[in-house]
């Protein structure tokens, strides 16, 4: 479960087109602080490369606009049928690549961590109900996308 998902749900409980949102109404239904890389417009664009949380806001069937990083808001809009389909359509094709090496078959070795950093992880999969290797896969994978 990605310690996004609480964005999903407070999505799916919403009627109508727009929500306008602020980063700390965000920060507060996720139960956590915003990275620093939201400080970045790019972070907050519908692209899905870009950030861990664009995968869960845009699968909900939503995209972000009037992005204001200085007032620290923004608004959600809901995807039309058709921008759905494309995506649902790109999703698929992205799949493909994904399954050529399935995160299952990545091996860690935590052994080699200092016991500070192991300590850290294990506080961050603690709160978020993970396995530490989970974790450490998240991480891994949130880094690449930003």
């Amino acid at each position: 479960m990605s310690k996004y998902a609480p964005l999903a749900e407070f999505l799916a409980d919403k009627r109508g087109n727009e929500i306008p949102v602020t980063f700390e109404e965000i920060e507060r239904f996720l139960g956590f602080t915003l990275p620093p890389s939201c400080q970045y417009p790019a972070w907050w664009s519908n692209n899905r490369s870009n950030s861990v949380m664009t995968n869960v806001w845009m699968d909900a069937g939503w995209k972000t606009k009037n992005v204001d990083i200085e007032g620290r808001k923004l608004t959600f809009v809901r995807m039309s049928e058709s921008e759905r389909q494309a995506e649902n359509a790109s999703k698929a094709k992205e799949k493909v690549y994904e399954n050529s090496l399935p995160e299952a078959d990545l091996m860690l070795d935590l052994g080699r961590l200092d016991s500070v950093s192991l300590g850290v992880l294990r506080v961050l999969a603690r709160r978020n109900k993970w396995s530490v290797q989970d974790e450490v896969l998240s991480l891994i994978k949130e880094a690449l996308e930003e």
